[in-house]
C-alpha cells in the first residue's frame, strides 16, 4: 500500500500513523518535516519524495532502517547531503 501525505502533516497527525505498512509518499510542495516526526515508523518500506534537490533534515525525522526513495538524477545529491547520507538512497 502506497500513503500520499500531503505538505499539512504534522507530527501529532503522523504519529497516529504508526501502523502504516508500505511506501510514503511526499509532494513536491512539501518543504520541511519535524523532527521526530517518523521515527517509530518502523513497517514503512520506504519514504519516496520527489525532490531533486533534499529538503531540510532533521535529526531522528526517519527510521533509520527505512530507504529513501529519490528521482534516480538525484540519488547521488542526497548521497553526499549530511543526514540524508546516513539513510539508504534508492532511486525510482
Amino acid at each position: 500500500m502506497t500513503y500520499i501525505i500531503d505538505n499539512q502533516m504534522h507530527k501529532r497527525k503522523i504519529n497516529e500513523l504508526l501502523n502504516i505498512t508500505g511506501d510514503v509518499v511526499f509532494p513536491e510542495s512539501l518543504v520541511s518535516i519535524e523532527q521526530c516526526a517518523f521515527e517509530v515508523c518502523i513497517n514503512v518500506s520506504a519514504f519516496q519524495f520527489p525532490h531533486t534537490t533534499p529538503i531540510q533534515y532533521h535529526t531522528n525525522t526517519y527510521e533509520m532502517e527505512v530507504a529513501i526513495k529519490v528521482p534516480y538524477g538525484a540519488v547521488s545529491i542526497y548521497q553526499s547531503t549530511d543526514g540524508w547520507k546516513e539513510h539508504t538512497i534508492e532511486g525510482y
